[in-house]
């Protein structure tokens, strides 16, 4: 399929060094940018949200907790019930 209507990324980063994650961020950025298609951006980590994020749906046992601007999932500081624990961090 070469014009998907939308592209889904399920964890795409995770095991990446940190040089080759900020050069697949920037092409996803120009990729989105030129294309206009939405993705669906699967991911625990924050900085990723950071990085990519436009809207963010924060799941807590498959139920939407929050939803909104990148700010309102990872909010500084955020709700508690809108983290869940994993390896000794907070994550979205």
């Amino acid at each position: 399929m070469t014009e998907p209507r939308v592209l889904l990324l399920d964890e795409p980063l995770t095991g990446l060094d940190a040089e080759l994650k900020a050069a697949i961020v920037d092409d996803l950025r120009a990729w989105n940018a030129a294309k206009g298609i939405p993705i669906l951006y699967v991911t625990h980590s924050r900085e990723e949200v950071d990085a990519l994020g436009e809207r963010v749906i924060a799941l807590d046992n498959g139920r939407v907790a929050s939803a909104g601007a990148p700010d309102g999932c990872t909010g500084r500081p955020a709700p508690e019930k809108n983290w869940r624990k994993r390896r000794d961090s907070r994550i979205c």
